[in-house]
């Protein structure tokens, strides 16, 4: 029975991920319209600004409470994620997740790029400044889900490959590489209900730790 069950939720999550990645960018031509791409950036900045302040009260307006948002660490060899209402103000991460002032968000104005990668032989970014993709799919979830059902033979409901599915489904990652010194502040937005939201926070973007 074990084996079914696991068979099956990696089977969900095969599915869901190739469907996700058939599916047009946000707007009929590939882009969003210009109110919508209006308040992307607008988003982009107020998280980025408030990510520099730790101001986790402004962060936690802007996750959805159907959704909530994914805080992706690394406490051993494999990636993990917990899905949160919202961060706490107290400890939104299990560890110091690298800040910096707000003079570096003014600097460095939002552009489109393919997304800035970390190299961990160099330990340094191949692109530096505020980049957010918005031509790449991206399946982070999916990714973590798929490998601890094969690894850790964990378990998840339908309705969590529902919830991360919602997410996927129209994501945008937005790096930037200047909030501290070789780190980087990695989030994604979803675009919900017809407005952005913070759907996914990635920790360990530059971490090159097993």
């Amino acid at each position: 029975m074990k084996l079914k069950r696991y068979k099956t939720t990696a089977a969900l999550l095969m599915v869901s991920c190739l469907a996700f990645n058939q599916n047009p960018p946000i707007g009929k031509t590939g882009e969003a319209n210009k109110k919508t791409e209006a308040e992307f950036k607008k988003t982009c900045m107020v998280l980025a600004d408030a990510f520099a302040k730790k101001n986790i009260a402004e962060i936690n307006k802007y996750i959805n409470p159907k959704t909530g948002v994914y805080v992706i660490t690394r406490p051993g060899a494999m990636d993990v994620f917990k899905n949160e209402k919202k961060l706490d103000a107290k400890n939104p991460f299990p560890f110091q997740y690298p800040y910096s002032d707000t003079i570096h968000i003014k600097k460095y104005p939002l552009k489109y790029d393919t997304a800035p990668k970390y190299d961990c032989g160099t330990e340094k970014w191949n692109k530096n400044g505020f980049v957010a993709d918005s031509s790449t799919k991206f399946n982070r979830i999916s990714d973590i889900m798929y490998f601890r059902v094969k690894y850790e033979n964990e378990k998840y409901s339908n309705e969590e490959i529902e919830k991360k599915d919602s997410v996927e489904k129209r994501t945008r990652k937005v790096v930037f590489t200047q909030i501290a010194k070789n780190h980087g502040l990695v989030f994604y937005l979803s675009f919900l209900n017809g407005k952005w939201y913070l759907t996914i926070v990635d920790t360990v973007a530059s971490n090159c730790g097993a």
